[in-house]
């Protein structure tokens, strides 16, 4: 009886043996399918940004791989599996998935046809996640006499870009369209860029160009007066005037030579008239107008100061 006792422990024992021996070489043999099928580094990132689009890129994979990028930033850690070495994140930063502004680090592994092994990560490399915003498609009405666009993602406001014969001339506008009369009339060749108040919303590439012909009603000016001691007027406008129109008494003068300062959007006229002062007199001033600038109001009578 304690014969038998023994041989069954004995036979326990070496069936415990046997079942860890196995085991382990189960494990080691598991361990080494895992490092002979595990997919090697990966060699390389970069980031490409087109303007428009961001993509970040891997060196390609031997073999049926597929690739995992990883995006760091600050505690914050973002994976993304793709089919392709070359992926596009544009969408994804769009959607919130990513952040536009945010400083990230990218690497990339391979992935095994399963979806299981993965291999190391590469090298990473830093970028800062900015875009150009899209080119606004700009019409203009019938009567042309509003430029019009779609809103465009991400733009905050636009600039009217156009030449007015002196100088290159950018309007700011947070609307979508734009009264063309409010600007110097004549012939001109105008297109819309879209731009943001974030930094890494870059202003877009320029509009299609429009080429109109814009007439303008010259406004009246806010207020004149006379210095009669140093025997200047100076006049208030609310717009730039190429020429004024001086009258004295019924006399009209036409007046090309006078300093302009521009103030907050308010420009601010002097000019002499010592030569045809009259302490009597009264004096009238009007912008002068040409066949696209019309001046349709009434003269400014000019007061003593």
């Amino acid at each position: 009886m304690l014969y038998n006792i023994s041989m069954t422990k004995k036979k326990k024992i070496i069936t415990i043996v046997s079942i860890s021996v196995s085991l382990v070489l189960v494990l080691t043999v598991c361990l080494l399918l895992v490092f002979l099928l595990k997919p090697q580094k990966a060699n390389t990132v970069s980031v490409i940004n087109t303007g428009q689009n961001i993509y970040v890129k891997s060196s390609v994979a031997e073999g049926e791989k597929t690739y995992r990028f990883k995006f760091v930033s600050g505690d914050e850690i973002k994976e993304f599996d793709s089919s392709s070495h070359l992926f596009d994140i544009t969408n994804l930063l769009w959607n919130g998935d990513l952040n536009f502004g945010d400083n990230y680090s990218v690497s990339v592994c391979y992935v095994d046809s399963s979806g299981i092994l993965a291999g190391d990560y590469s090298e990473s490399v830093n970028f800062v996640a900015q875009i150009k915003l899209a080119s606004p498609e700009v019409s203009i009405d019938e009567q042309n006499l509003f430029l019009n666009w779609e809103n465009i993602q991400g733009a905050d406001f636009y600039f009217i870009n156009y030449y007015d014969g002196n100088q290159f001339v950018k309007i700011k506008s947070y609307e979508t369209s734009f009264e063309l009369s409010t600007i110097k009339g004549g012939d001109r060749n105008i297109y819309v860029t879209s731009a943001s108040e974030h930094e890494y919303f870059l202003e877009s590439e320029k509009s299609n160009t429009l080429s109109v012909q814009v007439i303008h009603e010259l406004l009246e000016f806010d207020s004149a007066f006379l210095n009669s001691e140093n025997k200047t007027i100076t006049i208030y406008a609310n717009e730039f005037i190429d020429e004024i129109l001086l009258t004295v008494d019924g006399k009209q003068y036409k007046i090309y030579d006078f300093d302009i300062i521009q103030n907050d959007g308010e420009f601010e006229i002097t000019f002499s008239i010592s030569l045809i002062y009259n302490s009597n007199a009264t004096f009238k001033v009007s912008p002068v107008g040409d066949l696209y600038n019309v001046f349709n109001g009434e003269p400014t009578l000019v007061t003593l100061t």
